[in-house]
C-alpha cells in the first residue's frame, strides 16, 4: 500500500506523509488524516499542474481521499491536508492493521493505542 498525490494532468507520485488516525468510541469506524508540508514537495514549487486528489493505492485498488484542502499562511499554501473516512469496520481495520508496518518501514513515529502492543 502506498500514498500518492494525483495531479489534474493524470501524473502521480508516491509520498511518505505523517498520518493521524482516529476511531469511533465503538471502534467500528475511523479516519486517517494525512498532512503534507508543501516545502517538502519540491515537485510542486515549479509546477502549474494543480493537485487533483490524494489516494491510497495497493495492488488491486485505489481509494481516493474524501476531502482535501490547503492550509494557508501569509498568502501562500503551507500544508496540504487529505482526510480518509472509513465508514465500515473492514475498511478501517484494513488500513489500521497495515499502518504500524507502514510507519516503521518509512521511519515515521508510531504511537499505538494504550491497550495495543508496540511493534
Amino acid at each position: 500500500m502506498g500514498i500518492y498525490v494525483y495531479f489534474k494532468s493524470g501524473k502521480s507520485f508516491e509520498l511518505i506523509p505523517q498520518i493521524r488516525l482516529t476511531r469511533s468510541k465503538n471502534g467500528t469506524t475511523g479516519t486517517a488524516i494525512i498532512e503534507i508540508n508543501i516545502d517538502d514537495l519540491s515537485l510542486l514549487n515549479n509546477s502549474c499542474d494543480p493537485i487533483y486528489n490524494v489516494a491510497l493505492r495497493n495492488n488491486t485498488s485505489i481509494r481516493m481521499a474524501d476531502t482535501c484542502h490547503f492550509i494557508w499562511s501569509s498568502g501562500r499554501p503551507i500544508k496540504f491536508v487529505a482526510m480518509f473516512i472509513f465508514s465500515t469496520t473492514y475498511e478501517k481495520q484494513n488500513f489500521f492493521n497495515y499502518y504500524p508496518y507502514y510507519a516503521i518501514n518509512n521511519c515515521l513515529e508510531f504511537f499505538p493505542a494504550q491497550l495495543q502492543e508496540k511493534l
